[in-house]
């Protein structure tokens, strides 16, 4: 019993050195130091307007190793801007804030007020824990950690309503090896000027995120954006089981946008089991993303999902890979769902840039463009100018949109940089507009598979197109679509069944439509079969090629399985490949004209 009261000490005034006045500091005795099973608590008359560290800007400073915990509740009040109310500038020291609360004083205007600051500039410190309490309230971040320190441990903290971020790990130089376990960042408002940001990394090697969630982020202010995480330029990054949700730029008129986890010009990234939902933006132009990932390569995103994503004037995207230096990064076992863009385009997967990535079992599904006056694209997964990309066993399903104007895809690939691409054993199915007006210029798309704008070499192998559909519009199974000064070059399907895509009422069907200019196209061992079972207006230009299935009558009610018409370019295609099994088929025509290296093979 006499050994338990001897290792606890309580100090009941520690004052912190006031450089101007010269105030000699109570020092703790180093032989109390050496032993680690004492501990130092640090009280609320600590943190008063007369006892800071003028030099250093705290209330409160740790100097010494230790084991320290905070004997009760602190509100700090400090006279002037830009302090901390805990500095820790020694090496070896653990606080535990003992389940108590550290806030700035309700009352008190200072501004930049920090909870806790870990290190001070050009004194880095090492081997610093924090954990189980609350920081709350502050004008400043809860938690800074200076560039150069290393083997930082924030573990069971509740860190609310700091202005300027919940976590904020400023490398410069760099940061080595920072854990933050079972933390809960919450309500960071952002201001004037800043982001809105839970937890910022920048220039860190070996960040470990685990069983943390970040939400609640809601600035308002002109231009700002709101982050869960914004990681930048870290080194081997781990993420897992963590949720990030209710992340909103609310302002209606500013370009503000909302990003669940951001990684920026980062490496060696993995993110196991993360969850981001209601990330939110209705600024004039803000974009809404789940994951960005900005020049980042050698990414890893496994077993996560985004879904209840809202862009209510930008664009909208689940998951998204930018910058041209963006390269080898994979998602594996991966989704994106519910997601929607109210005036523009909606993807689930968004390869914009960089090349060499992989979708392995993933799933983009039910996301979609909604509202009156909307105009733009939807699809589950969209590659642009970016190359190289392989996808397997992946589904983009149900994917919508309620509006004359907007396009509605499954896959998409599309840009004179996409070239490359692999689609294999991927999935399609119900992707579609639901408008029902009528209208006299139906000229909207479906479609399952699109190669769309000078995209090359594309491989749709083993890959099924279903059920995709429009009330009204152009559906097709897959659409190999270019411009007047565009060439698709390379496309290949192979061992695919295009089945059961459908116009419910006035439009055009068609299981391969090819309307490219300069095609290059390969067909070999397709089942297109069922792509016309609905109401076809009459085609302006006569096919040059078609193959119709015994379930549908030529010229008649029906669709076309397969159609390739290049008259619209008075361009004959050349190096086209169709090899077929005949018995999936009642009739092939082949019109006579000056077509080059067209071959059709069947087996009767």
């Amino acid at each position: 019993m006499k050994k338990l009261i001897i290792s606890i000490l309580i100090l009941t005034s520690l004052y912190c050195t006031d450089e101007n006045s010269r105030r000699k500091t109570r020092s703790i005795n180093s032989d109390m130091v050496s032993k680690v099973f004492f501990q130092y608590g640090i009280k609320s008359t600590d943190l008063t307007t007369d006892s800071f560290d003028g030099v250093n800007k705290s209330c409160h400073v740790i100097r010494n190793s230790g084991n320290y915990y905070v004997a009760n509740q602190l509100d700090g009040a400090p006279a002037a801007n830009e302090f901390s109310l805990i500095l820790i500038t020694a090496n070896n020291v653990k606080l535990n804030l003992n389940g108590s609360n550290i806030s700035q004083a309700s009352d008190n205007k200072s501004t930049k007020i920090s909870g806790i600051t870990i290190g001070v500039d050009k004194a880095p410190v090492n081997n610093i824990t924090i954990y189980n309490g609350t920081i709350n309230n502050l004008s400043g971040y809860g938690i800074n950690i200076i560039d150069g320190c290393r083997h930082i441990v924030l573990n069971n903290l509740l860190i609310n309503n700091c202005t300027l971020g919940s976590i904020n790990i400023a490398g410069t130089t760099g940061i080595k090896n920072v854990e933050i376990n079972s933390c809960q960042l919450t309500s960071t408002p952002g201001t004037t000027g800043v982001n809105a940001i839970s937890l910022t990394a920048s220039l860190v090697t070996g960040l470990k995120i685990v069983d943390c969630s970040l939400n609640g982020n809601t600035p308002t202010i002109d231009t700002l954006n709101a982050y869960g995480a914004y990681i930048d330029k870290c080194q081997d990054v781990r993420v897992e089981n963590c949720q990030i949700s209710s992340i909103t730029n609310a302002d209606k008129t500013g370009k503000g946008s909302a990003i669940g986890l951001y990684l920026n010009e980062s490496n060696n990234v993995l993110a196991t089991n993360v969850k981001i939902n209601s990330i939110i933006t209705s600024g004039a132009s803000g974009d809404t993303y789940g994951i960005q990932l900005n020049n980042v390569s050698n990414a890893t995103i496994k077993h996560s999902q985004v879904m209840g994503l809202q862009a209510v004037q930008g664009d909208c995207y689940a998951i998204a890979v930018t910058g041209d230096s963006s390269k080898s990064n994979s998602f594996i076992n991966c989704s994106a769902s519910g997601n929607s863009s109210n005036k523009s385009n909606c993807y689930g997967f968004a390869l914009l840039a960089g090349s060499s990535n992989i979708l392995e079992n993933c799933k983009a599904l039910s996301n979609e463009v909604t509202g009156s006056k909307a105009k733009g694209t939807t699809s589950g997964i969209y590659v642009s100018n970016s190359a190289r990309n392989r996808f397997t066993n992946c589904e983009s399903n149900s994917n919508r949109t309620d509006q004359q104007t907007v396009n509605s895809y499954g896959f998409v690939i599309t840009g004179a940089n996409s070239t490359g691409n692999t689609i294999i054993n991927c999935i399609t199915n119900g992707n579609g507009n639901d408008n029902s007006a009528t209208a006299n210029d139906i000229n909207w798309q479906v479609a399952g598979f699109a190669i769309l704008d000078q995209a090359s070499y594309t491989s749709i192998v083993k890959s099924t197109s279903q059920s995709n559909y429009a009330i009204n519009g152009i559906v097709s199974g897959i659409l190999v679509d270019g411009t007047a000064n565009s060439k698709i070059a390379g496309t290949l399907v192979e061992n695919c069944t295009i089945i059961n895509n459908f116009v419910s009422k006035n439009g055009n069907l068609y299981g391969l439509n090819d309307t490219s200019n300069k095609s290059s196209l390969t067909l070999k061992s397709n089942v297109f079969f069922n792509n016309g079972v609905s109401k076809v207006l009459p085609v302006t230009a006569a096919p040059k090629f078609k193959i119709v299935d015994k379930s549908a009558v030529k010229n008649g009610v029906g669709g076309q399985n397969l159609y390739l018409d290049f008259g619209g370019f008075n361009q004959d295609p050349t190096n086209i490949l169709i090899e077929t099994n005949r018995s999936n088929f009642k009739t092939v025509d082949l019109e006579t004209r000056a077509w080059t290296n067209v071959l059709v093979v069947s087996d009767n």
